[in-house]
């Protein structure tokens, strides 16, 4: 069979196997791996995470795990294959197509990148929430990228770091002595744009007094320059995004309500990345690729103890954290492998946050625990009478002793009496 293998240039390489026969599936990955060079996809019907890590330890390029779609499969085989322009039927798969830079399998992601496809083709308003770092300005850039204003310019601007007093001016310009010091006339980011897409990134901080303009502007295209005396037209198309709460800055008063309505016609929330954990050790081993080959460094693979770092870290800044953060420990490595002291994090790890449901369990273990060392230190270790003051016989008595890996000869009168 290898000898078949070693004769054949395949596009893409699956491995197929049970977590029961891991081993083996190690084994046949690193020799697919010497033997083709190609892309490699792991597929294990179930498995623990540090099953998978090990997996792109060892060089698989991804992996999969029951239940297998064809919707989750095919994307990840083009993605690997670099097919980025196919007539597709699915909609996930299209949207792989259509957003090929972007890497992960998370459910959530991928409904939100369809969804982005489908509205790109299409002028109404989208408003784009998630957190800073979720990726909101790629995903605007990649709606104008698949729309008919794609030859024409887009135009990002951080509506935070325009300070109140000149955000209308920014974004609509001014004529000639306007105001004190305007010396000459300047056009604004609105008519810069013109047949584009102006992006509006922190929509929430603009201030009230240019809310108003862009109302205007959205409702009938139109804008007046400072001192000009007649309206503008300027075709273009307006992308909001936000990490605040708007509905909230609405009932507040800090946003006008109208304007919020004309910008959520379309609305996209991108999840940050605590909340597609299984998309982590993909986008690792892509960053990691991407700065070994800018730099040219050696850097081939991600150790699992490093993996098991980086996956258990929270990732407050999100995608844009993890892509410095592994930018940085590519510079840094000295060898072929990113080691878990070459990822330099806030602190060493920040837990996952815990479930309802895991809190209540670790209580409710605790509180068994300790009733049961309180019915053995009262009979003197004895399990027998200490099963029936529980109320239980003495063999389920004794697998909670063993669930809790309790010492009995502690409670006992003689090593007490010691």
């Amino acid at each position: 069979m290898w000898q078949l293998a070693s004769t054949f240039d395949p596009k893409l390489v699956f491995v197929l196997g049970c977590a029961n026969s891991f081993d083996s599936i190690i084994g046949v990955l690193i020799a697919a791996r010497e033997l083709t060079g190609s892309p490699i996809i792991v597929a294990i019907d179930h498995g623990r995470p540090t099953d998978f890590w090990r997996c792109l330890e060892m060089g698989a390029d991804d992996f999969l795990a029951q239940p297998w779609r064809a919707e989750d499969i095919l994307p990840r085989a083009w993605r690997l294959m670099g097919i980025s322009n196919c007539s597709l039927t699915l909609a996930s798969a299209s949207a792989e197509a259509g957003l090929s830079e972007f890497v992960g399998s998370c459910a959530k992601f991928r409904s939100e990148l369809d969804r982005a496809v489908q509205v790109s083709n299409f002028d109404v308003g989208v408003l784009i929430l998630g957190e800073s770092g979720t990726g909101k300005e790629m995903v605007a850039r990649a709606i104008h990228d698949r729309s008919s204003r794609a030859k024409r310019p887009f135009v990002p601007v951080n509506c935070g770091a325009i300070p109140s007093e000149l955000a209308e001016n920014e974004l609509f310009g001014h004529e000639r002595g306007a105001y004190t010091g305007a010396v000459a006339a300047q056009t604004g980011l609105i008519a810069e744009a013109e047949g584009g897409t102006v992006f509006l990134d922190e929509i929430g901080c603009l201030p009230l007094n240019a809310q108003a303009k862009l109302l205007r502007f959205l409702q009938n295209r139109e804008f007046r320059p400072l001192g000009s005396p007649k309206p503008r037209t300027a075709d273009v198309r307006i992308i909001a995004a936000t990490n605040r709460e708007l509905d909230r800055a609405v009932r507040d008063g800090e946003f006008r309500a109208d304007l919020y309505y004309r910008l959520n016609v379309v609305s996209l929330s991108l999840p940050p990345l605590r909340e597609r954990r299984e998309d982590i050790p993909l986008l690792a081993n892509h960053f990691s690729r991407k700065y070994a080959s800018r730099f040219s460094k050696p850097v081939v693979r991600i150790a699992a103890e490093a993996m098991y770092k980086i996956t258990n870290y929270n990732w407050p800044g999100n995608v844009r954290e993890l892509e410095n953060t592994i930018e940085r420990a590519v510079v840094f490595c000295l060898g072929s492998q990113l080691s878990a002291s070459d990822i330099g994090l806030p602190q060493a790890i920040s837990p996952v946050p815990e479930s309802f449901q895991q809190k209540k369990k670790m209580v409710v273990a605790q509180f068994e625990r300790t009733g049961i060392e309180e019915l053995l230190a009262a009979h003197q270790g004895n399990v027998s009478h200490a099963a029936v003051a529980a109320r239980k016989n003495r063999r389920a008595f004794w697998r909670l002793i063993c669930k809790h890996k309790i010492d009995v000869s502690r409670f006992r009168r003689s090593e007490i009496s010691t």
